[in-house]
């Protein structure tokens, strides 16, 4: 997802076309754990459970 919000499907379905409740997100990096969840954290916009 780039700073926008926009992303692009490189495999798989596009989001619409997952049943709400269906959808995990793994994040995959290096790096100090406490750094990574820190980045993560304030990068990521507020993510809902739908």
């Amino acid at each position: 997802m780039d700073k926008n919000g926009n992303y692009k499907v490189v495999h798989g379905l596009k989001l619409d076309q997952i049943s709400k409740g269906d959808l995990k997100v793994l994040i995959n990096a290096h790096g100090k754990s406490r750094e990574i969840e820190t980045e993560v954290l304030r990068k990521l916009p507020n993510i809902s459970v739908l």
